[in-house]
């Protein structure tokens, strides 16, 4: 995944990436979403996980989105990764809904502002088109 290199030109005043969309809801999730994948790209000692669906990016999206702003560390894992805390609590209480993030994912794909690896991108056309088949038959 990678950030496209125009998004700088969509800062604000404070260097954090604003973008346009309804509802506010979204928008919110989508920016601090592209400000995060910016931030993890340009961090040196962070390598991206690799992943071969949409669904397994949203899944890896989701778990740095909400350890980095629903505090799923400090509220769920202790730092060797053992499970303290209760996490469906966590979960209903904080966490971001998983399709708010997914969404937010879609949109920034769809604008143009991340990009994907490129077999994962076919996969996905090829399973939409597949569904698309499948209703019409109906």
């Amino acid at each position: 995944m990678k950030v496209h290199s125009q998004i700088d030109t969509k800062r604000d005043m404070t260097g954090e990436i604003r973008i346009d969309c309804e509802p506010a809801q979204l928008q919110v999730v989508a920016e601090r979403l592209i400000n995060l994948c910016y931030e993890l790209e340009h961090r040196l000692d962070y390598q991206f996980p690799s992943y071969h669906t949409m669904t397994e990016l949203d899944k890896i999206l989701m778990v740095e989105y909400w350890t980095k702003y629903d505090g799923f560390l400090n509220e769920v894992m202790k730092p060797q990764n053992t499970v303290t805390g209760n996490f469906s609590e966590w979960f209903i209480k904080h966490a971001t809904e998983p399709e708010l993030i997914r969404r937010a994912r879609q949109l920034l794909v769809a604008r143009h502002w991340i990009s994907v690896n490129q077999d994962v991108k076919d996969h996905a056309e090829e399973a939409g088109n597949k569904f698309r088949q499948s209703v019409k038959q109906r």
